[in-house]
C-alpha cells in the first residue's frame, strides 16, 4: 500500500481509517473503474484514485458543489478554520497535486442528471452526494444496478448525527435484507460487497 498521509492531510470529513479502506477497496474491488457521488474538494476521490490509477483504471466523480465553504478542523485544538473560496477549484488542484487528472473524469453536475448517462458496471461505487432520504436512495438503487459482483457500495455518514438519520434509515432498510451481500461498518461508514 502506498503512504497516504498526504491524502489523510487533505480537507474533508473522512478519517484515517476511511481514507485507508476507500483505497483498499479501490484495490480489490473486481475492475479498477469506479463512480463517486460527491467529491468536494477531492479527499475521497484521491484515495479511490490513486488505487485506481495504479491498477490502471479510472474514476468518474459527480458532485455540484461550486460555492465558497468555510471548512472547519475539528482535530485541530486551535479551531482552525480554512475558507475555501471556490470548491471546484480546489478539487482541480488536488487532482494536480496528486497526477490524477488523466484517470480521473469530474462532472460538476448533479448526480440525478449525471448517473442517467453512465451505463456501465463498476468496481466500486462511493456515495457521499445528497444527504437527504429521496435522493440516498436514489443513488444507492442507481449503484446496486451498476455495481459488478463483489464489487463495493460504500455510503459515508452513516450513523453521522451532523447529517441527520435520513442516511441511516436508508441503509438500514437496504441491510436488512433487500440486498444480496455483505456489510461491513466503521466510524460513519458503511460498506456493502455485492455477492
Amino acid at each position: 500500500m502506498i503512504d497516504l498521509s498526504e491524502v489523510k492531510g487533505l480537507v474533508g470529513w473522512l478519517g484515517d481509517l476511511e481514507v485507508e479502506n476507500l483505497y483498499k477497496y479501490a484495490m480489490t474491488a473486481p475492475t479498477a473503474n469506479a463512480v463517486e457521488i460527491g467529491s468536494f474538494c477531492g479527499k475521497s476521490s484521491t484515495a479511490i484514485g490513486l488505487a485506481l490509477k495504479e491498477r490502471g483504471g479510472s474514476l468518474i466523480c459527480i458532485d455540484n458543489t461550486g460555492w465558497g465553504f468555510d471548512f472547519h478542523w475539528d482535530a485541530d485544538p486551535s479551531g482552525r478554520v480554512e475558507r475555501i473560496p471556490n470548491v471546484v477549484e480546489r478539487f482541480k488542484q488536488v487532482r494536480k497535486r496528486f497526477d490524477l487528472e488523466s484517470t480521473t473524469t469530474h462532472l460538476h453536475m448533479d448526480a440525478r442528471v449525471a448517473l442517467p448517462k453512465l451505463d456501465g458496471k463498476y468496481g466500486l461505487i462511493f456515495i457521499d452526494g445528497d444527504h437527504t432520504a429521496e435522493h440516498c436512495i436514489q443513488d444507492a438503487l442507481w449503484a446496486y444496478d451498476h455495481i459488478l459482483p463483489s464489487g463495493y457500495i460504500v455510503f459515508h455518514d452513516y450513523h453521522n448525527p451532523e447529517w441527520g438519520q435520513d442516511i441511516t434509515k436508508v441503509i438500514d432498510i437496504l441491510k436488512n435484507g433487500i440486498w444480496d451481500g455483505t456489510w461491513e461498518f466503521y466510524w460513519v461508514t458503511a460498506a456493502f460487497k455485492k455477492s
